[in-house]
Parts: C-alpha cells; sequence; structure tokens
C-alpha cells in the first residue's frame, strides 16, 4: 500500500473521529426518529468523502469551536424524507468559502441574539418597566437581535405584527421578518429591485401556515452587523402600511404583557407612548383582570382567540400534558385537510392515554376537558374543507 493511501486513510479517519464527537452532541440536542438518526449515521459514514480535498484540508486546520459550527450546520434542518439527499449534494458542493461564511455568520449571530445579551442583562437591572411600545411588541427591545431592533419597531408601526426577525439561515446570512396575519404581506416589486440594486439582498415572501408569514431577506454575500442594519432599516422605512399598531399575540407576547399590568403601574408606562394609538392600547389593557382578558383584546378574531384560549390552558399543566401542547401548537395553524386530521388522530390518542392514566384525579379533569375542547376546534376547522 503506498505511502499516500496510508496518509489518506488516516487522514479520513482523523476527520471522522472529529466528526463522530460533534455528531453526540447534535444527537443529544436533538429530538430525532429511529429513520432520521439512520441517516444521519449513513451521512456520518460518507461525510470525508464527500468533501473535496481542499475543504478537507481546511476544515481539519480549523480549532474544535469552529470544526463544531460546520458540522453542525450539515444538521440544522435533518428533517423531511429527502434531507440526506439535500446535504449530500449541499456537502458535495461546499467551498472554503463557504465554511468561513458559515462561521462568520454563526459567530454575528452569537453575538447579536438579544437573549443573553448583555444590553438586556443591563436593561433588566437598571429599566425593567417597558415602554408602550415594548408591550405592543411583547418583549423587551433588548430581546430582538441588535440588527432588526429598529426595523421591527418601524414595520410594527406601519401595523405589521413581527413575532420573530433576525437570523434566518445561518449558512447563506439570510434575515427574515415573520409576521403573523391573516392575509400575506407583499413586498411592491420595486423595493425588491431596490433591495437588490442597493444591497445585493434577494426579497421573498412565503405564506408558512394560516396565519404566518415570512419575508427572508437573502445576501449575495457576508454581510456584517451594520451593514445588515443599514439594509433592514432601508427595508422596513420603504414597506408600505399596512394599518394600525396592534398587540404581539403570538407567542410569548401575552404572559409579557399580562406580567407587566401586574407589576407596574399604568403611569409609567403611559409617559412612553409616542401616539395616540398606544395610548389607547396601553389603557384598555390595564383594563384586563385575567390572561384570558388579555387574549380576547389582542385578537379580535374570536376563532383565532379561541386557538391562543385552549393553547394557553394547555400550557398551564406542561408537565404532563407537553406533547399535547406541541401538538395543538403544530396542528392548529396547518391550512390543508389532511394534516388537520392528522393532528385530530394524534391528539386523540394523547387524550385516550391520558384520560387511563389520571381517571379518578380531580385535579386532572380540567385538563383532560381542555384537551376535548382541542379536538373539536381542530374538528371544526376540518369542517370548514367540506
Amino acid at each position: 500500500m503506498s505511502s499516500e493511501k496510508i496518509s489518506t486513510g488516516n487522514e479520513a479517519a482523523a476527520f471522522t473521529e472529529r466528526f463522530s464527537r460533534v455528531l453526540a452532541v447534535v444527537i443529544e440536542e436533538g429530538n430525532y426518529s429511529e429513520e432520521q438518526l439512520k441517516k444521519i449515521r449513513m451521512f456520518e459514514s460518507t461525510v470525508f468523502g464527500l468533501l473535496s480535498a481542499e475543504v478537507q484540508q481546511y476544515l481539519q486546520s480549523l480549532d474544535d469551536d469552529s470544526f463544531q459550527i460546520v458540522a453542525s450546520a450539515f444538521f440544522r434542518h435533518a428533517y423531511g424524507e429527502t434531507w440526506l439527499e439535500k446535504v449530500t449534494e449541499q456537502v458535495k458542493a461546499l467551498t472554503v468559502d463557504n465554511v468561513k461564511n458559515i462561521i462568520k455568520n454563526a459567530l454575528l449571530r452569537e453575538s447579536v441574539n438579544g437573549y443573553g445579551h448583555p444590553d438586556l442583562k443591563r436593561r433588566q437591572k437598571e429599566n425593567p418597566i417597558p415602554a408602550a411600545a415594548e408591550l405592543m411588541m411583547g418583549c423587551y427591545i433588548e430581546q430582538i437581535e441588535v440588527q432588526t431592533r429598529n426595523a421591527v419597531i418601524v414595520m410594527r408601526s406601519k401595523g405589521y405584527d413581527t413575532v420573530q426577525s433576525g437570523f434566518f439561515d445561518e449558512d447563506d446570512g439570510s434575515q427574515f421578518f415573520d409576521i403573523d396575519e391573516e392575509v400575506a404581506s407583499q413586498v411592491p416589486d420595486v423595493l425588491v429591485d431596490e433591495m437588490m440594486e442597493k444591497y445585493a439582498v434577494k426579497v421573498e415572501v412565503k405564506r408558512i401556515d394560516l396565519n404566518r408569514t415570512y419575508i427572508i431577506l437573502t445576501p449575495d454575500q457576508y454581510k456584517d452587523v451594520d451593514s445588515w442594519r443599514e439594509a433592514l432599516d432601508y427595508f422596513a422605512e420603504a414597506m408600505p402600511t399596512k394599518g394600525k399598531e396592534v398587540f404581539n399575540a403570538f407567542g410569548l407576547g401575552v404572559n409579557f404583557a399580562f406580567k407587566a399590568i401586574k407589576q407596574y403601574p399604568m403611569d409609567a408606562i403611559l409617559t412612553s407612548a409616542v401616539n395616540d394609538r398606544q395610548r389607547q392600547l396601553v389603557k384598555e389593557l390595564y383594563q384586563c383582570k385575567t390572561k384570558a382578558d388579555v387574549i380576547r383584546l389582542f385578537v379580535t378574531d374570536p376563532d383565532k382567540a379561541e386557538q391562543l384560549l385552549i393553547r394557553d390552558a394547555l400550557e398551564s399543566d406542561n408537565g404532563g400534558f407537553g406533547e399535547v401542547v406541541g401538538l395543538f401548537s403544530t396542528y392548529s395553524h396547518v391550512i390543508d385537510s389532511e394534516s388537520i386530521a392528522e393532528g385530530i388522530d394524534l391528539i386523540k390518542q394523547e387524550l385516550d392515554l391520558l384520560t387511563e392514566k389520571y381517571s379518578g384525579v380531580e385535579e386532572k379533569k380540567q385538563y383532560l376537558v381542555t384537551i376535548e375542547r382541542a379536538l373539536r376546534y381542530l374538528k371544526g376547522r376540518l369542517e370548514q374543507f367540506k
């Protein structure tokens, strides 16, 4: 056997050993089915041979933290029937420049992430009273990624109910606005063209479920935080006004607002209101006595309000009903009858198991009633397709 082949074999073994260490962390942190794990193991056994010699050499030159960033990126979307085929093609096409961008974007995202950011810790310590705009938004401004903070404020002032924002995909560094809305937002063609001409950013609108729209902005090359801030601010300012500023009823928005009105006097928040709309909404919020009141204030559509009320009731006992919470959160948003029917079957199975488990346990009775309420809601949505 030639020395070249021995060397290649040693390099493959060394790479596979490092990759396996990362894979163990990925599997521990993930929630993969047996079928998914089978595909991941198949990928593990072939990954070295898929990479070009140049990328193999560059990856092996990286420190352990950078190597883990790149290796973990392969499994970021390890779901769906075609995942193995897609990731195989991506790895075959991987270049050293791609690898460098993955690392830079991962480090950038870590540096701008609002949760755990020094800005948030300082804010919570020095000035925990939320501003009126933050009450509408459902979080402190410091909880939003640095590059999207101003853009989110502008988008919300124009009536776009943003739920999430910031990094969408670390592989390409794309950013997004996740908008809770019944009718998908439209980005004017002239703005799409301007974003490409001025910032080399592609704009795409995706409808992801019954009430959610993603506006995704993808750069043609790596952008640092200042470049992204400039591009996102321009985009938000150029977007047309959709309506009036609203409360964020999705995710933790209700909890944030309900906690605020219990802790702080109304006048302390009213002083930060910048317009009559904010003053009006703050005053209405302080009339709420329960979290259910807050949900009904935030959501004028009865069907959507019922969805949120059910989810809130289910979440009140995560210890016993965590699986049902996840199922209802997923299937209450899907927009096809087949998926809704699947959700009904899965929740019905959980209800049967929990009914047997908690038979005769008085304190669990109300939660079982809530699951039945969730089933009625989904069955009602299914009827709309007939």
